[in-house]
C-alpha cells in the first residue's frame, strides 16, 4: 500500500522546515510528497528544493502559475498523487513519527474504509501544547458515539467539523468522486470528503490519538484552538449570519448533487440540511416577531437539534440579525 503525502503551500517558510523534517523522520516514510505551492512570495520554494535533494523519498513540487486558493491547491495536489492512500499535508504542523504507519494499518485491517483521521495536539506558535483538538472542538460524548456507531452522516452535520484534513488520510480510488471539490468557506475541502465518503457509504474511522502537533497561530488559513474574548464572541454572533448560512448550503447543495448522480444513494439528510440552514439564512431580513413562524417551525421538525444547537441556536436565531 503507497503512501502520498499532499502538501499546499504559500509563504511557509517560518515553519515549513519542521513540518518537512517530521515527514522525513516517520517510522514509515511515505511513497512521495506532492506539494502545490501558490504563488509564494518567501523562502518556501528554496526550502522544498533543498529538502528534496535529500530526501529518502520521491519530493514533487509543483508551483502555480495563480494563485488558487487553499482548498483547490490542494484539490490539485490530489490530482497528482500517485499512491494508494492520500494524506493531506499542512506547511507548519509537526506530524509525531508513528503518524504514517498508524493509519496504513486501519486501512490495511479495514477494507470497507474510505477515510481515516485521529486526534491532534494543540501548540502555539512555540510548539507549546495547551490541549487536544477533540477535546477542544467537543468532538466526544454523544457526537462521538453517533459517529463511531455507525451514524456517521449526522455525526457530521450536526454541528462544527470535527474532521480536521491535516489529521486525515483517504483511499486515492475516490478522486474521480472527490474531484472537483467545488468548496465554501463553510465547507472545506476536508468536510467536502468526509461528508461526501461517509454519505455513499465508503465509512470513515476516528483513530483516538494525537498524531500531530498542529499548530495554531495568526497567520493560518483555518485553526482550531484559538480563544476569543468576550468581545470577539459578540462580534462573531452579529456577523453575516445570512452568508453564513447560505455557504454552508451552497457547499452541501454541491455535495448532494454530486451524490444525486449516483445510484441507490439517499440524500434526504443532505437536502433536509440544506433546507435548515436556508431557512435560518431566511430569518436575518426579518423583524423578530415574523422570525417566531420559521423557527417554530423548524423546532418542531427536529431540524434544530439535528443540524444545529437546538434552542440555544433558535435564540440566536430570534435575536441576533
Amino acid at each position: 500500500m503507497k503512501a502520498s503525502v499532499a502538501m499546499a503551500s504559500y509563504n511557509g517558510a517560518r515553519h515549513l522546515r519542521e513540518q518537512l523534517e517530521s515527514i522525513a523522520s516517520q517510522t514509515c516514510l511515505p511513497d512521495e510528497l506532492v506539494v502545490c505551492d501558490d504563488c509564494s512570495m518567501d523562502e518556501t520554494l528554496d526550502i522544498l528544493e533543498s529538502f528534496s535533494k535529500n530526501a529518502l523519498f520521491p519530493v514533487r513540487i509543483h508551483q502555480n502559475p495563480e494563485n488558487l486558493g487553499y482548498a483547490q491547491n490542494f484539490a490539485k495536489a490530489i490530482r497528482l498523487c500517485q499512491g494508494d492512500i492520500v494524506f493531506f499535508c499542512d506547511q507548519d504542523d509537526i506530524w509525531f513519527p508513528g503518524k504514517i504507519e498508524k493509519i496504513l494499518e486501519v486501512f490495511s485491517g479495514n477494507h470497507d474504509v474510505g477515510y481515516v483521521f485521529s486526534d491532534a495536539t494543540l501548540v502555539d506558535d512555540e510548539l507549546v501544547p495547551f490541549g487536544s483538538l477533540w477535546a477542544h472542538i467537543g468532538f466526544s460524548g454523544a457526537r462521538y458515539g453517533s459517529y463511531v456507531n455507525g451514524n456517521q452522516l449526522d455525526a457530521i452535520l450536526g454541528g462544527g467539523p470535527f474532521v480536521y484534513g491535516n489529521a486525515m488520510a483517504f483511499r486515492s480510488c475516490f478522486r474521480d468522486l472527490i474531484l472537483p471539490i467545488l468548496s465554501t468557506p463553510e465547507i472545506t475541502h476536508d468536510s467536502w470528503v468526509s461528508i461526501l465518503l461517509s454519505a455513499v457509504g465508503n465509512r470513515g474511522i476516528a483513530f483516538p490519538e494525537e498524531l500531530l502537533a498542529y499548530r495554531q497561530h495568526v497567520r493560518q488559513a483555518v485553526g482550531a484552538g484559538r480563544k476569543n474574548t468576550i468581545r470577539e464572541k459578540w462580534r462573531r454572533a452579529k456577523q453575516d449570519r445570512r452568508s453564513v448560512f447560505l455557504g454552508k448550503a451552497t457547499g452541501l447543495r454541491s455535495l448532494s448533487d454530486r451524490i444525486r448522480a449516483l445510484p441507490g444513494i439517499d440524500v434526504f439528510q443532505l437536502d433536509q440540511c440544506i433546507a435548515h440552514m436556508e431557512a435560518r439564512a431566511s430569518l436575518q431580513a426579518l423583524a423578530s416577531w415574523r422570525r417566531l413562524p420559521i423557527i417554530f417551525a423548524e423546532l418542531n421538525s427536529g431540524r434544530y437539534s439535528r443540524f444545529s444547537s437546538s434552542w440555544k441556536s433558535a435564540f440566536k436565531d430570534l435575536l441576533f440579525t
